[in-house]
């Protein structure tokens, strides 16, 4: 059946156009202002002033010193301030408050060691840690010990407390949250070597850095890393947070800036050296000091430098902002403000020394310490008008109601001032007595001044004038005024002010009708108004001038009614409005209507886009009758492909690149077709070209070295891509080729990171190596700076600079020892010159300025057989035949004799005179003439560096309990070795260790000296390399060197081994070693000995040897008991008497009476001859200590050491 389809012209309104327009204006009109958060900027900063402050300080340039107190060492803490408070640790072991306006103590807290950590304060506690190890809540108030809570090292980072945790990091590689009320751990976090960065905590996060060149971000609840990101050196810089991102230093050089969510880098900013500063963030800008002495503005989202102040010194000092400045100490001695936008100088003040300390700012006030050991606060003094809070803050002398004020000014207002007085011109004066002038009520006694004089009580007018509004005079008295409708003669006594027709009227009354109103007047709500012009609105005729109000508008006479015409126009207007935003045709037909051959709703379709129908379409239908597709051809040849979706209700008509869709709408059982719009682009060829395009500049951008076949490969494909399937394809390989260049440039760039790494090493060795070889001597200070930076190396630049300043020094010293050399050469001509005439008859003298491994033959009439057996540092060693006393001796002759190798000899044969102990190798003699020459005892063995290692446990623990009673002796006459190692530990034939060489030796109550230089690198305790940081060498120096002497014998391996010199040292000063049981698991019972005795700080090891011996001694108790029970099982006497013999000595060390006794006794049975009587004798004076309960006492355990000993050498021989 044939089917015709029904047009109409009918125009509806576009519903979706109208809406979109609405919507626009809605939020046009609606849009509001938005405020933005701003970020707290500082570190270490919360409510409780633990760190910087929003305080603006007012003209820093006025700034002046307030007051300075003194403690007892370095202030190297930053301040912390609350209330009217300062908190600040020294060095001193104490934490101190301070009244922060006079410096007064207000209560002092004794710690075990160094207080490095900023305290931290919440409520009425104060948190603070010390490098005792421990973390301690004090009361603020009086400092009372609340709680405090032992890591196992140093702690030198500030607490950060957050809700109800602390958290706190510790050299002993853990970060600790603890609670704060209690102390009681929550978590820790162990990484992998110290943490001396102070946490910062953003959300529920915390962030952190750390020595073994990590930066961490950990849940702050649960310690669960979220990410880390490493830098190539230790991060001491505590980070900063800012956004959505932290910043922080590290010891590479470089201030980085990462993300704080994922951990993703940045930017980075290299600057002259290490960065220990923790940088400062204000605005859109970074503040951060480094050691190369800048101190450094960077754009905190670019990393891009604005500008830097240069100090002259390391800045390790951590700025602070207040306003438009920033504040920050040096190591040039120098506190300094500078202008935040401009790095330039504002003020500075001089200290007496360093200045680590970071400032902290309150009020007007800048609190900072220095290692000169006092606390510095500063003022700004405040002009008139600035904000204040103490009468000290003001030029003036004068804080009036916290602003300050002229001297003299005293009130605001009466209410300021006591009674009987009131404020005139900002001075309380006394009250004026009745008929005094005055200008105001204040002044007077009767509180009342009338027309500028003091009256007497409730005179208050001459006339209504006098009255307030409400009011009329009655009497010399203000009464109220009559209420609306009470009669009245006069307007002022209305309570409206109005008196109309002779009542009180509302104010504004004039009229009650247009009688009342004057000509050319109307009375409308009781107010007169002018006649209304035409065109007015008006609601009677009598308001127009015209006389006629036509429709609530004054009209002319016989005006008509248009009215009308202009809402038809308008109804005309808006239709033609609506169908120019609507362009949609609608065409009703009957979608079952629709056969298999009907063409004419295509073909309509397909008229109105003005393309003609071409017969012989192909037509196609689905199954369920829901989807028509037809193909034909147009008159220009093009493909048409029509389909109607009965599911989707829509109608799409295809021809070749363009689309058209309409709409389908059911109404009253047929369906309406709306267009519903046309996309595409008019030009295939043309998209298909921009696309390529696209593809080509993407290939513009790679770097294709190394890939230039399959980069010209992929530009052929591109040329001859025809359609779109084919761009998505080679987009692929575009991508491929960019991932694989990129993967290729970063292997590329971390092998060349490699090589420059390996390179800056072999360069910093070989500058080691020539700092090694230079003659220090009054240029220690300068040689350890260039160790320091020497390890710190970033780059080639460094290296340059570097080497020129070795250079430098070696010239230096050159010249200098040039000068010196000359100035002697003088003085020993003048001395020759003198002496001349009295020398000539006196046999010459022999003078050696250097010798060879050839025996002087000035010593041949003192000895025979002369033999080189080696040499040391300082001399070499012959063994020959004393002539004299016909024994073997070693003969020590300095290798060449100038001033300091003198004075070594000297301080040699002094020391080594103190020394008598079996353990300790014997001076015999020693002379000048007719050569410098030691005769020392000669030990027919080996030396402990040349015995294979590892030996047995108990072997090495009565080796190492034989060395110590050697250096028992020497430290009882209070002389340090300071140089052990197993070069300078000989071995007898027997196993006897001895000691030698104490040529670095000091002797304690002499020395005026930190730091011992010339020793071995491999075995030097801490304080030996850095004096500064470790304090003075000293006994437990000896022990730091026996403990690792221990660990090589029981592992086979030095615990601070590395590859090159600055990394031994770098071992020695910041990591903890393997301990002994991960190479020996046999070493786990001597484990804690020796660990103890390698501790970095003095304080944590054995203090004394006989502390040492103590537990050394009761492991090798056991050993020895054990072993003598098996050799008496055995029947092996020899064994026997052994252990029977170290017991004894065991014993007798440890002055435990009753013990030595019983094996004393034991002994005497395997003493033979004349050793029998010594061993009785030993055991009655035993038995009588024993019996009288006193102690073993030096003397006898120097007896019967000796006769142990002589009974062992029997023994062996």
């Amino acid at each position: 059946m044939e089917q015709k389809i029904n047009r109409t012209g009918k125009s509806e309104p576009n519903t979706k156009i109208l809406k979109f327009i609405f919507l626009i204006s809605i939020c046009l009109i609606l849009l509001l202002p938005i405020s933005l958060a701003e970020d707290w900027p500082m570190f270490r900063h919360d409510l409780e002033h633990t760190g910087e402050t929003s305080d603006v300080i007012q003209n820093p340039e006025n700034m002046e010193l307030f007051w300075k107190f003194k403690t007892g060492d370095w202030v190297r803490s930053s301040p912390s301030v609350s209330g009217d408070f300062v908190y600040v640790g020294s060095q001193d072991n104490y934490v101190y408050c301070l009244n922060k306006n006079t410096s007064e103590v207000v209560w002092k807290f004794k710690t075990d060691n160094w207080v490095r950590s900023s305290p931290a304060i919440s409520e009425n506690f104060v948190y603070v840690s010390s490098e005792d190890g421990y973390v301690y809540c004090l009361n603020k108030n009086t400092g009372r010990l609340v709680w405090k809570f032992k890591t196992d090292n140093w702690v030198r980072s500030s607490p950060a407390i957050s809700e109800n945790f602390v958290y706190i990091s510790s050299w002993d590689n853990y970060i600790y949250c603890l609670n704060k009320d209690t102390g009681e751990v929550i978590w820790k976090f162990k990484t992998e070597m110290a943490a001396r960065s102070s946490p910062a905590i953003s959300q529920n996060f915390l962030y952190f850095g750390s020595d073994d060149n990590y930066t961490y971000c950990l849940n702050k609840n649960t310690a669960e890393v979220i990410w880390k990101f490493k830098t190539e050196k230790p991060v001491d810089s505590s980070p900063a947070i800012s956004g959505n991102f932290i910043y922080l230093g590290s010891d590479d050089g470089y201030v980085y800036c990462l993300n704080k969510n994922t951990g993703g880098l940045l930017w980075k900013f290299k600057t002259g050296d290490w960065v220990r500063s923790s940088p400062a963030i204000s605005g859109n800008f970074v503040y951060v000091g480094s050691a190369d002495g800048h101190l450094y503005c960077l754009n905190k989202n670019t990393g891009e430098l604005v500008w830097k102040f240069n100090t002259g010194n390391w800045v390790r000092s951590s700025p602070a902002i207040s306003g438009n400045f920033v504040y920050v100490g040096s190591w040039n001695n120098y506190v300094y403000c500078l202008n935040k936008n401009t790095g330039e100088e504002i003020w500075k003040f001089k200290t007496g020394n360093f200045v680590y300390s970071s400032p902290a700012i309150s009020g007007n006030f800048v609190y900072v310490g220095s290692d000169d050991s006092y606390v510095y606060a500063f003022v700004a003094l405040k002009s008139v008008n600035s904000s204040c809070s103490a009468n000290s803050e003001c030029k003036s002398g004068n804080c009036f109601k916290e602003m300050c004020k002229t001297p003299g000014y005293g009130c605001n207002s009466d209410s300021d001032c006591f009674l009987e007085r009131y404020c005139s011109n900002n001075k309380c004066v006394n009250l004026k007595e009745n008929g005094s002038a005055c200008s105001s009520d204040s002044e007077c006694e009767t509180k009342i001044c009338f027309k500028g004089v003091c009256k007497e009580q409730r005179y208050e007018c001459n006339s209504d004038s006098d009255c307030s509004s409400g009011k009329y005079c009655l009497n010399n008295t203000c009464e109220d005024s009559k209420k609306v409708c009470l009669i009245c003669f006069a307007n002022s006594e209305c309570e409206s002010s109005n008196c109309f027709k002779g009542k009180c009227r509302e104010q504004g009354v004039v009229c009650d009708l247009d009688s009342d109103c004057s000509s050319g007047k109307y009375c409308s709500n009781n107010k007169c108004f002018y006649l209304k012009q035409i065109g007015s609105a008006c609601f009677r005729n009598s308001e127009c001038e015209s006389g006629n109000c036509f429709k609530g508008i004054c009209r002319e006479q016989g005006y008509i009614d248009s009215v009308w015409f202009l809402i038809i126009g308008g109804v005309i207007f808006l239709a033609i409005g609506i169908k120019l935003v609507t362009k949609r045709k609608k065409y009703l037909f009957s979608w079952d209507d629709v056969p298999e051959n009907n063409t004419e709703l295509i073909k309509f379709l397909m008229s109105d886009l003005k393309i003609e129908w071409v017969e012989n379409a192909e037509i196609r239908k689905n199954d369920n009758n829901e989807t028509i597709t037809v193909t034909s051809k147009t008159n220009s040849a093009n493909s048409v492909t029509f389909k109607l979706n009965k599911t989707e209700k829509k109608v799409s008509l295809f021809i070749e690149r363009r689309t058209y869709e309409y709409i389908l709408k059911e109404e009253n059982g047929k369906l309406n077709i709306y267009i519903k719009e046309k996309f595409g682009i008019e030009n295939y060829h043309e998209k298909i070209n921009l696309q390529k395009d696209e593809l080509k500049r993407k290939m513009d951008l790679l770097n294709r070295e190394g890939f230039e076949s399959d980069a010209e490969q992929l530009k052929t494909e591109i040329e001859n891509i025809r359609n779109e399937d084919e761009i998505g394809e080679i987009e692929e390989k575009v991508n491929a080729l960019k991932i694989r260049i990129d993967e290729e440039k970063r292997i590329k760039t971390e092998q060349e990171e490699q090589s420059r790494q390996q390179k800056l090493t072999q360069q910093k060795e070989e500058l080691h190596k020539k700092l090694y070889l230079l003659d220090p001597k009054d240029f220690e200070s300068d040689v350890e700076q260039l160790r320091f930076k020497i390890d710190h190396i970033g780059n080639e630049k460094d290296v340059k600079e570097i080497e020129e300043k070795v250079n430098a020094l070696k010239t230096r010293i050159d010249e200098e020892k040039r000068i010196k050399a000359e100035q002697e050469g003088i003085n020993q001509q003048q001395e020759r010159t003198k002496t001349e005439e009295s020398e000539k008859e006196k046999p010459k003298k022999q003078y050696y300025a250097s010798f060879s491994k050839t025996f002087p033959d000035e010593l041949n009439k003192y000895y025979s057989n002369p033999e080189f057996i080696g040499e040391g540092g300082f001399a070499y060693v012959f063994k020959a035949v004393s002539n004299e006393y016909k024994r073997l001796v070693a003969i020590k002759i300095p290798k060449e004799m100038n001033e300091k190798t003198g004075e070594l000899f000297l301080k040699e044969i002094s020391i080594w005179n103190f020394l008598n102990h079996r353990n300790i190798i014997k001076l015999y003699k020693a002379n000048i003439y007719p050569c410098p020459y030691l005769e020392i005892e000669y030990v027919n063995g080996n030396s402990l560096e040349n015995i294979k290692k590892p030996i047995g446990l108990e072997k090495a623990s009565k080796l190492i309990n034989d060395l110590l009673e050697g250096l028992k002796e020497a430290h009882s006459k209070n002389i340090y070795h300071l140089d052990l190692k197993p070069d300078n530990i000989l071995l007898t034939l027997n196993g006897e260790p001895k000691i030698t060489d104490w040529g670095l030796s000091k002797i304690a109550k002499h020395s005026k000296y930190s730091a011992v230089t010339g020793q071995t690198i491999m075995y030097s305790a801490p304080e030996l390399i850095s004096p500064e940081d470790f304090g003075k060498a000293d006994c437990r120096t000896d022990i730091f060197q026996i403990g690792t002497i221990f660990y090589e014998l029981v592992t086979g391996k030095n615990p601070f081994d590395g590859d090159t010199q600055s990394q031994i040292i770098t071992n020695i000063l910041m990591k903890t070693p393997k301990k002994p049981s991960e190479i020996n698991p046999d070493t786990k019972e001597l484990e804690g000995i020796i660990m103890k005795c390698i501790e970095k700080k003095k304080e944590n090891r054995y203090q004394n040897v006989s502390e040492l011996q103590k537990d050394l001694t009761e492991y090798l108790k056991i050993k020895y008991k054990e072993s003598l029970r098996e050799s008496k099982s055995t029947g092996d006497i020899k064994r026997s008497s052994i252990y029977c013999e170290e017991l004894l000595t065991v014993f007798v060390s440890q002055n435990n009476t009753e013990e030595a006794l019983k094996y004393a006794i034991d002994f005497k049975n395997y003493a033979k001859g004349e050793f029998k009587n010594d061993i009785d004798n030993i055991i009655e004076q035993l038995k009588y200590r024993m019996n009288e309960k006193m102690d073993i006492g030096d003397e006898l355990q120097k007896k019967i050491n000796i006769v142990t000993y002589q009974i062992k050498m029997g023994r062996e021989n």
